[in-house]
């Protein structure tokens, strides 16, 4: 009917078996030859839905994984990519499908130079490797990238497939427990160098006893004009400078002796910085700011002192021609996402000294709390121990950041108080002279010999016991009152507390004095804590010993 063209239907057609079959129909112009083509494609139907079906089937699997999956042919183009894939390395709304993945991901030109799935195209073999991303699409962290080659019927690759799994929350957690297992390591370091420094300062200690007992009794034998009480004088200076040097250690060990009371941070600054910086050379500028609303805190003020003269000079000596330092307090509150070393989270008191001076290398910085580790010529390397350890008593922290030729900073933080307390009662001391029976427990003769004449020469009647076991015998024999007995914490045969609690079993309300070379935050807190009053620490002056004695004989 005028047809000049061909047309096209699909039918549907019901055959013998009543059953209903798709046919297309070709039907030519209208001529005497025309003919009307039917042929049956119901098969080819099916096989596409099959396949339609297949392929969604296919999708729906990848999108059901939650780690990134990609198909990529021989020359690193995009076949195919689940929703995760999409939704984590996606950069804009330009679907992922023909692209580069290196163009796409890595923003190149070039495929990547690690890239595993160029190896796995050369090797035929599954490849693995750890990125970090910070693309700036939807993915930020660790992930593990797999590249599995696909091969066709006759065995040649042709394509990979690439797996990507986020790793971030494992890795951070690696990376934490790597990070407190040398934090633990570095602990146990630091406290075993603590350990053998308080060992050092407890003989020290002893040795500086009988020293400083005996030049004591020396001044007491010289007349006032002597001319030899000059070099005693300079003796005496000398076991005190000594004296400073171990406590500077035993700070470092945690066992300063602390007799904290509440101080206004910045009166303490201002008070005590001009001691600090008289001595500092000219060219050293030093500046303050110390805000008068800035908190108190509990503290021994001469460690205070201590830890303030220590970083300051620390500061100036960094200094090779001049520069300038700045002494700073503020409040801070320490929480959980900003922790500080191990400080518990509250109100704090900072304390920070900065200069401008040539800085530290990380691996000096790293060791700077080390006791006898130091940089200077003449540095006895104790000033950072000392004040690492003071502050650590004060259950505070100190924190050093420094840069080779960009200055150092130290930050100390100390526990914030906002309470006041009330100004001790001073009173006056008697003179030195004393009376009453001391029953003196030491297992060192030079310190026994020297501290028994010294308080025979101030009046009083001198036992003495080098062990518990003579300790325990001289109280079972002596038939007169002892008013006092003077324990060393260590003695061989027995130990403090056990000798201290047979004392008690022997003569019930005998007044017992401990002392010790370590601090009364040492072996001493056994025999206090099983009810001795009083302590004191070596070494000590015979107007110390003394003074201590009359205190406790006065109490009933």
């Amino acid at each position: 009917m005028g047809m000049k063209k061909p047309t096209y239907r699909e039918l549907e057609i019901r055959v013998r078996d009543l059953e209903h079959r798709l046919h297309q129909h070709e039907r030519g112009p209208c001529s005497p030859e025309s003919k009307i083509i039917g042929v049956g494609i119901s098969d080819r139907e099916k096989m596409e839905e099959a396949l339609k079906a297949s392929e969604q089937s296919l999708n729906s699997v990848l999108n059901a994984v939650q780690d990134a999956i990609m198909v990529l042919d021989p020359e690193l183009n995009i076949i195919l990519a689940n929703n995760t894939m999409e939704e984590w390395f996606k950069k804009s709304n330009i679907p992922l499908d023909g692209r580069k993945c290196y163009e796409v991901f890595h923003a190149r030109k070039t495929p990547c130079d690690a890239c595993p799935t160029l190896r796995a195209l050369r090797t035929g073999k599954q490849e693995m490797i750890e990125i970090s991303s910070h693309s700036g699409g939807s993915a930020s962290g660790f992930f593990e990238l797999f590249a599995f080659p696909m091969f066709d019927q006759e065995g040649g690759i042709k394509g990979v497939v690439e797996f990507a799994r986020d790793v971030t929350a494992r890795k951070r957690a690696q990376e934490e427990k790597a990070r407190m297992q040398t934090k633990l390591q570095e602990a146990q370091r630091m406290q075993a160098i603590a350990t053998l420094a308080g060992g050092i300062a407890h003989q020290f200690n002893n040795a500086l006893a009988s020293i400083s007992l005996s030049i004591d009794l020396i001044r007491m034998d010289l007349p006032k004009d002597n001319p030899l009480l000059v070099h005693i004088k300079k003796m005496k200076s000398s076991t005190e400078r000594m004296t400073h040097l171990t406590s500077q250690l035993l700070a470092y060990a945690e066992g300063g002796r602390y007799q904290t009371k509440i101080i206004s941070t910045h009166e303490f600054v201002r008070n005590a910085l001009p001691a600090v910086l008289h001595d500092l050379d000219s060219s050293v500028h030093v500046d303050t700011d110390l805000p008068p609303d800035t908190s108190s805190v509990k503290a021994d003020v001469t460690q205070m002192q201590m830890v303030l003269s220590a970083v300051v000079h620390n500061a100036a000596e960094s200094m090779e021609s001049g520069g300038w330092i700045r002494v700073a307090t503020r409040n801070e509150i320490i929480g959980e996402s900003s922790a500080i070393g191990d400080l518990a989270p509250g109100p704090y008191v900072c304390l920070s000294v900065e200069d401008n001076g040539k800085g530290m290398e990380e691996e000096i910085r790293k060791r700077v709390f080390e006791p006898f580790f130091t940089t200077k010529f003449h540095g006895r390397g104790l000033g950072m121990p000392a004040v690492y350890g003071i502050i650590k008593g004060h259950d505070g922290c100190v924190v050093v950041d420094s840069e080779p030729g960009k200055g150092t900073r130290v930050r100390i933080y100390l526990p914030a108080v906002e309470t006041k307390e009330k100004k001790p009662e001073v009173r006056e001391r008697g003179p030195l002279k004393g009376a009453g029976t001391v029953l003196l427990i030491e297992d060192e003769a030079l310190i026994m010999d020297v501290s028994r004449k010294a308080l025979e020469r101030i009046g009083y009647r001198v036992l003495q016991a080098r062990t518990g076991r003579e300790a325990l015998r001289v109280c079972g024999n002596f038939k007169e009152n002892i008013d006092l007995a003077v324990l060393d914490v260590v003695i061989p045969d027995m130990g403090g507390k056990e000798i201290y609690q047979s004392l008690m079993k022997e003569r019930p309300g005998l007044k017992v004095l401990v002392c010790s070379g370590y601090s009364i935050d040492g072996p001493a807190q056994d025999i206090l804590q099983a009810g001795a009053q009083w302590f004191i620490q070596k070494p000590f002056s015979l107007l110390e010993l003394n003074r201590m004695l009359q205190d406790i004989l006065r109490k009933p």
